[in-house]
């Protein structure tokens, strides 16, 4: 007896044995990661062409896997389903679905009739809550839905004890980032940095299909576009149409998307197959559709930036910050805010805060152009840091051009709405001002 899958959009895929039906990460609410992240191609009708199912597998808390309106929708016709998520070391998927008026089932395996589903979550070198892979058994077939993990030896150790050599595997063969599209001016320097990085996420897709050993590989997830103002941008995020996987991969399918494209582990035959890539004039159709779209901000806020008291807003947040600041060595956050530059020191050990006109000469040096509302936004626990550099929402320029993790970490904790105590407030207030 076979599994087969059936593809809808980006990480969503309808997987079926002959005792479960399972739909998995379903994203069609637009306009996620405040307002930036859109569709293409656009599928109408997600809720009719999905049909009923059995249960709904969430990977992870991003909003193109993890999408609360949608299912909610999806409740609405088809009743209420068992929603399946990993046993995270450090489960926020859960308190946020929860929060959301859901009650997911937490589990490392679910057995249904004859159906093995394992979930195992990509928690290696600390980095928790960011995804999961899917694992569906039944007799021989085997199908491994990878999400957006990316190779690591221990995860695939993992899978390979539970499915040596799965019949399909769906592998990224994208990602989600701001860079490089908002690292470098628009030219030849990006347009290079752009090419590197699709070779990169090439590079990670070979490596698991090489690891997983599957019949087939359908290349999926991370398919988006960047809207409203953002949109000029998609051109240089170094993303590839999945067909070009097909160049390199003699297993690889590209099952057509129009949700109704069918691949079995008996045969091992799509259904139906996407052969060229998207026609220009459709994209550049996409574009004009979304290109004046709001972005959140744009949407939330009409104040004018003289009345928002940002040396305060940027003094508490900055407090914060640095209870969590993993960084122990000089190094500037410099916002552009207006004419001034408010300039912070993330190094835990020497903080230190200031307004200046010029920071030429400070190294090193992130400089961070971002809308001022957007900002507001970000201090004020409206919005939230990852999601705003994910969705691209705002420029930095690197001095050297150096990546570190743990200033870019550092970001997601500069915000007032962490709660800290008012004895390190106060210990933190001696060595700033």
């Amino acid at each position: 007896m076979s599994i087969s899958v059936r593809y809808i959009y980006s990480a969503c895929v309808v997987i079926k044995t002959p005792d479960i039906t399972v739909l998995c990460d379903p994203w069609f609410t637009e306009g996620i990661f405040d307002g930036s992240w859109y569709q293409f191609p656009k599928l109408e009708n997600p809720v009719d062409i999905i049909g009923d199912v059995d249960a709904i597998y969430i990977s992870h808390i991003h909003p193109d896997h993890y999408d609360p309106q949608f299912l909610r929708q999806y409740f609405l016709k088809y009743g209420k389903k068992d929603i399946l998520i990993g046993e995270f070391p450090v489960n926020f998927l859960v308190k946020k679905m929860q929060m959301d008026g859901f009650d997911p089932m937490v589990i490392n395996e679910y057995r249904f009739k004859d159906t093995y589903l394992n979930i195992i979550p990509d928690d290696t070198e600390s980095i928790h809550d960011i995804d999961s892979c899917l694992l569906v058994r039944h007799a021989n077939s085997s199908v491994a839905n990878m999400n957006d993990c990316v190779y690591n030896k221990t995860l695939l150790d993992q899978v390979k004890t539970i499915v040596p050599n799965p019949d399909i595997a769906l592998v990224a063969y994208t990602g989600a980032s701001s860079y490089p599209q908002t690292f470098y001016e628009i030219g030849p320097i990006l347009e290079e940095k752009a090419e590197e990085r699709k070779q990169v996420y090439f590079s990670r897709y070979k490596e698991m299909v090489k690891h997983l050993n599957a019949k087939v590989n359908i290349p999926f997830a991370g398919q988006y576009i960047l809207g409203g103002r953002l949109f000029y941008l998609n051109e240089f995020r170094g993303v590839a149409d999945a067909i070009e996987v097909k160049e390199f991969d003699p297993n690889a399918v590209l099952p057509a998307d129009d949700g109704y494209a069918v691949i079995d582990t008996d045969t091992l035959k799509v259904s139906k197959e996407r052969t060229v890539p998207y026609p220009r004039a459709l994209i550049e159709k996409r574009f004009s559709e979304i290109s004046q779209e709001n972005l959140d901000y744009e949407k939330f806020f009409n104040i004018d930036s003289n009345k928002i008291p940002f040396k305060k807003l940027i003094s508490n947040a900055y407090k914060n910050a640095l209870l969590k600041s993993e960084v122990d060595f000089d190094f500037y956050l410099c916002f552009k805010l207006s004419r001034d530059w408010h300039v912070i020191n993330v190094n835990k050990n020497n903080p230190s805060y200031e307004i200046q006109r010029d920071v030429s000469t400070i190294e090193p040096r992130n400089e961070i152009f971002i809308d001022y509302r957007n900002m507001l936004g970000l201090l004020a626990g409206i919005f939230h840091w990852n999601n705003a550099y994910v969705g691209s929402l705002f420029e930095t320029r690197r001095f050297p051009d150096v990546y570190y993790r743990e200033v870019q970490n550092f970001l997601n904790f500069f915000t007032l709405g962490m709660e800290t105590t008012f004895s390190e407030t106060k210990q933190l207030e001696k060595t700033i001002y």
